[in-house]
């Protein structure tokens, strides 16, 4: 067995068993899939596992930057190179041999040697295993509920988010703070992928101020991932919201309330995650 890091994974001689790992790890719709692999950015980094030529595992890294401001002294603003790990799997038949571990493992040489963070969202059931490897921890986050209350506001005005003016709402909203930058390519296939899957990426006009807002609606609520509203404008204009949503509750993804010690890439530089907007919830 071994690992590559595939530069054309686009390419059709190995999408077949790319396609093969994802659908058997992530059982999405082949749809999805393929949208994916049409719209997703070229510059995304893909290991792949190998044995006898087919691919076995795969893990898929969103280049970005980390941006953060110093807890303590000058309060200064460091600027770094990072990967997300957005998904990774191994084929049911080859699990339990450390091919997941061989990947981790390929995954951290490469952002050692390149000097770069490694992020990851990790799912609850999933912590204990990478807080075991000892190489990296997660970013963490909370909601928000508001729900609607019988004050009479008029409706915000809305209209479509799109990447060049997300990424100047967002990088102005969130420079005093720390978080993650993504570049207009990777937004846009964000909007494009949350709009695929039937969420909203848009613009609020408040207070004749334009704001980015997207997230999703299930079963009636409303989901914010991600907003340059300020928290108590939002509070101000939660009805408003709601109404123009046609929801009654809204529930907002907020950065964690208090620091439990978690960094982004211990070793390697000091990166509070209670203080780093993510932003980026795919399928």
């Amino acid at each position: 067995m071994e690992f590559k890091w595939i530069t054309d994974w686009k390419s059709n001689a190995v999408q077949s068993g790319l396609k093969k790992v994802w659908m058997e790890c992530f059982n999405d719709t082949q749809t999805y899939i393929d949208f994916f692999f049409e719209n997703a950015p070229e510059n995304i980094q893909v290991i792949a596992g190998f044995e006898n030529e087919m691919i076995i595992s795969a893990f898929y890294l969103f280049p970005c930057q980390v941006k953060w401001k110093e807890s303590a002294g000058t309060g200064e603003q460091h600027t770094k190179k990072a990967y997300y790990l957005y998904a990774g799997g191994v084929l049911r038949d080859y699990r339990g041999n450390k091919v997941f571990s061989g990947m981790y493992q390929e995954i951290f040489k490469k952002a050692e040697y390149e000097s770069a963070h490694i992020i990851l969202y990790a799912l609850p059931e999933m912590r204990p295993f990478y807080e075991k490897k000892g190489l990296m921890y997660y970013y963490d986050s909370n909601e928000i509920s508001f729900a609607l209350k019988n004050d009479e506001q008029c409706l915000p005005e809305r209209e479509e988010l799109e990447a060049e003016t997300y990424e100047i709402m967002r990088n102005r909203r969130f420079d005093k703070e720390s978080f993650v930058v993504w570049d207009k390519e990777m937004l846009g296939y964000c909007l494009k992928e949350k709009r695929f899957c039937g969420g909203f990426c848009d613009i609020l006009k408040i207070e004749n101020q334009q704001f980015a807002i997207i997230g999703e609606i299930k079963d009636e609520v409303m989901h914010v991932e991600e907003t340059t509203i300020p928290l108590e404008l939002l509070k101000l204009y939660q009805s408003s919201i709601l109404n123009l949503y046609k929801v009654s509750q809204m529930k907002v993804r907020i950065q964690t309330a208090k620091n439990e010690g978690k960094r982004i890439n211990a070793g390697m530089g000091d990166v509070p995650v209670a203080s780093l907007w993510l932003s980026l919830t795919l399928q």
